[in-house]
């Protein structure tokens, strides 16, 4: 079919899939003999490249290249990958656009998917496989930005970054001065647990230099690969410039839960954001340097890479959305409810809930939203009720984000009765909806 045909068809699917959204939205079906077809070619080349390694640590590095697979596995059977036709048609016409314009990517077998988590990232997981989160997709604000991102993993895959990280641990793992500190722990007789901690982490640290002088090099490679494109590559800059403020919370949460479950029949509670004072509850606060708050992002050091960055970009005048910004603009639309029902799905009621609360304060009334947020307090009301909100939602913690965390207190301050009565009430706003 010719390009301009197929592009017509997207924009209709998604048209389509979007107009149905204010009724009532269907999420998209999972296609898993799709997905088993295309895990056996991703097998097939996980096997090969366990076949060609060579030499004394050829043992230890395919003991972890299958970890690697199986956590890929993982994700094809546990319906984490989003196969909705529009979203991976759209998917994999911007990678065409990419590697027809590169052609030392033509060779390298890939495959992208969407993954249907709300965390704001993507990554080359393995064996040429590359996945880009919904989280990440649906903040970004034009499709030169979403190319960069797939420029960027891509550029770990052509420069072999997985693989050469592999190699480098074993190697620091078999290195004489690692050697011979492990005999010396083994030969203590005090602090040897403390001992080979601090040696596990000196090795999660050396990794870590290293992984981000990956992230650089892909953030190099990764504009090349863009400047051949028609894409505009000064997004680059502003995609790094999202990233390094994703993590930051958009509004209060305390605000986004009064909002939504005041009413008159059952007036919200002071006293349900009341936050415990103790060094394990979420209000205790960590005193952190600049640094560790860095390292701690989804995305660190993005003002370094902006600026190692600059030099390589120049005023293009190309446009940011090349292919055309109505099939962009609908995914963006429709993927935060696959988001939602993803975290409804997998039992993560704390993520839906405030996924959720998040999405309703810019589509108010909107019945698939209202349906999720019903059903998330329905479910938490019944592991309260059995005893079990702590397998499906965890305590409040200072490690997470503000907004989280005061979500989490709030689910903890409730009693049993309060939960029922919230949802009731939330339900009655909306009669019609959730029945």
């Amino acid at each position: 079919m010719p390009t301009r045909a197929c592009a017509l068809l997207l924009c209709l699917l998604l048209s389509r899939a979007y107009a149905q959204a204010p009724l009532k939205y269907t999420p998209a079906k999972d296609d898993s003999l799709a997905l088993e077809a295309d895990l056996s070619r991703v097998q097939d080349r996980y096997k090969q490249e366990v076949a060609a390694l060579k030499g004394a640590s050829a043992k230890q590095i395919a003991d972890i290249y299958k970890e690697r697979f199986d956590y890929i596995k993982e994700q094809f059977h546990t319906k984490a990958l989003l196969t909705m036709p529009p979203a991976q048609a759209y998917l994999t016409r911007l990678l065409h656009e990419i590697v027809a314009a590169n052609p030392g990517l033509q060779t390298i077998p890939i495959d992208i998917y969407f993954a249907k988590t709300g965390i704001p990232n993507a990554s080359s997981i393995g064996d040429g496989v590359v996945v880009f989160n919904l989280g990440l997709f649906v903040r970004m604000d034009n499709e030169s930005e979403a190319a960069f991102v797939l420029c960027h993993e891509l550029a770990h895959v052509y420069l072999n970054h997985s693989n050469q990280s592999i190699a480098r641990y074993v190697d620091r793992l078999n290195s004489k001065e690692t050697q011979r500190e492990l005999r010396h722990i083994k030969n203590e007789q005090y602090n040897k647990r403390a001992d080979a901690e601090d040696l596990a982490k000196a090795l999660s640290f050396d990794n870590t230099r290293h992984g981000r002088d990956h992230e650089s090099q892909a953030d190099s490679m990764g504009v090349v690969f863009m400047k051949a494109t028609r894409f505009d590559p000064a997004e680059a800059i502003t995609c790094l410039g999202l990233l390094d403020t994703v993590d930051k919370d958009n509004a209060p949460m305390e605000v986004s839960l009064q909002n939504t479950f005041d009413s008159p029949q059952y007036p919200f509670q002071p006293r349900w954001l009341h936050h415990e004072t103790g060094l394990l509850s979420g209000h205790a606060t960590i005193a952190l340097d600049t640094a560790m708050m860095d390292s701690l992002k989804t995305h660190p050091d993005c003002q370094v890479r902006i600026t190692a960055l600059r030099p390589m970009i120049t005023t293009t005048g190309r446009s940011k959305n090349p292919m055309g910004k109505t099939a962009f603009d609908s995914l963006k639309k429709i993927l935060p409810y696959e988001i939602l029902r993803y975290y409804y799905d997998t039992h993560d009621y704390a993520h839906c809930l405030m996924t959720g609360l998040e999405l309703l304060q810019t589509r108010p009334g909107d019945p698939y939203i209202v349906s999720m947020i019903a059903g998330a307090l329905s479910r938490i009301y019944d592991a309260q009720k059995n005893h079990t909100l702590g397998r499906m939602v965890p305590l409040p913690s200072p490690y997470y984000s503000a907004s989280f965390d005061t979500l989490l207190q709030f689910l903890q301050n409730l009693r049993l009765e309060e939960i029922k009565n919230i949802q009731h009430s939330f339900i009655a706003r909306y009669p019609g909806i959730t029945s």
